[in-house]
């Protein structure tokens, strides 16, 4: 996947730290990367295609494209149906790439709606975090809102979204990248969804227009069903078959070009659209869920970062699957380490940790471009993130 995702990487090194040769090469790759892939002017993007032609349009013609969509009036909606009504249990999943918050006055871009079920991302919100997805659903007593934290949606970055909700439990969650968020929430969700069996679905915006997303979509998946972790993580980087148990709509957005969009889950949700552009997608390869999931495919380390930009304080999210020691290191675009954590024994599950800014003798970092890594004895992962003071 193109742009700022979690990088994995098994490991061989010494435990007890890096070569500074190895760390600068490893910046300069990642930096040499963002460069080639995060300006959105045209000399950018001139240079994107340029420095990776073959790969970026063997992509395309491969079928891997996706929808663009800006404030212009759009028509992407599918009609009401049976296999698309859900009250007790469902989960969401896309691939956007935002280059703008959307429209209306607190800057909403719509990714999937409809009057009862709706995922969209916001600028400002007076009562939920700014720049984050708010997961809204309407149940027989009222309307609930959840949302990620504060900086954990960044315009111009491929990210995976998925969101999921049981009536059972009245819990809703939100994967960002394949991690589990610390949600909060303006009101809790609790019960079943309203009945929505007269409700179609409206892609990027909601009806006559309105709150449009701003950027790409991808890779849209309905699921009658929650979605476990594993679930989530072992296939948003991959193309379904169509066929997977619980599926109930799969827009691949593949067609790279024309004016419909086809459902690959069987089941009919063929859509007209218009308004939107067909553009570059993210690219995947064939899979099928129906496999067993493999042990090694699922990294005993994730690790999330955000707000980016950040000032001063950025939060570093991880998720273990087995207890590990943690190293945590900061450097700077030139491959200087600048702060550091030990963790030792690390029990598994999420935690968070906080950089404040300030290097490893107390004294301010400046604004720039920093690398931050998580390691653990066998696996490594590592995030760009901005600091602007």
């Amino acid at each position: 996947m193109n742009g700022e995702l979690n990088s994995v990487t098994r490991r061989d090194y010494n435990r007890a730290g890096f070569s500074q040769r190895w760390m600068i090469a490893l910046v300069a790759i990642i930096c040499m990367g963002s460069f080639a892939f995060s300006s959105s002017n045209q000399g950018s993007e001139e240079l994107k295609l340029n420095g990776s032609w073959d790969q970026t349009l063997g992509h395309f013609r491969e079928g891997e494209s996706a929808l663009e969509f800006s404030l212009v009036l759009n028509e992407t909606n599918v009609p009401p149906s049976p296999q698309l009504s859900f009250s007790e249990s469902l989960t969401l999943e896309a691939w956007i790439k935002p280059n703008g918050w959307g429209g209306g006055p607190n800057y909403i871009g719509t990714i999937l709606y409809k009057p009862s079920i709706w995922i969209f991302i916001i600028q400002d919100h007076p009562s939920a975090s700014d720049r984050s997805l708010i997961f809204q659903l309407r149940h027989n007593d009222g309307v609930s809102h959840s949302f990620s934290p504060v900086g954990s949606i960044v315009l111009d970055v491929w990210t995976h979204l998925a969101v999921s909700y049981s009536s059972a439990t009245s819990e809703a969650r939100i994967h960002i990248n394949g991690i589990e968020q610390e949600i909060s929430y303006i009101v809790p969700p609790s019960g079943p969804i309203r009945n929505n069996s007269s409700e179609g679905f409206e892609l990027g915006s909601l009806p006559q227009g309105m709150m449009n997303f701003m950027g790409v979509i991808d890779e849209v998946r309905i699921w009658n069903d929650v979605r476990s972790p594993g679930e989530i993580f072992h296939n948003m980087n991959s193309m379904l078959n169509g066929d997977e148990t619980g599926l109930q709509l799969y827009w691949p957005m593949n067609e790279g070009g024309g004016d419909s969009l086809h459902d690959m889950s069987g089941n009919g949700h063929d859509i007209r659209i218009s308004g939107v552009d067909w553009t570059f997608g993210t690219p995947f390869y064939p899979t099928s869920i129906a496999d067993p999931i493999p042990a090694e495919v699922i990294p005993e380390l994730l690790i999330n970062t955000y707000p980016n930009p950040f000032n001063p304080t950025l939060t570093i999210q991880t998720e273990l699957w087995v207890p590990a020691d943690l190293q945590i290191r900061v450097y700077n675009s030139t491959g200087q380490q600048v702060w550091s954590k030990s963790i030792l024994n690390q029990s598994e599950g999420k935690a968070s940790f906080m950089w404040n800014g300030l290097d490893d003798s107390g004294a301010p970092a400046s604004s720039g471009v920093y690398i931050i890594t998580v390691a653990t004895p066998e696996f490594m992962a590592t995030q760009k993130n901005v600091l602007l003071r």
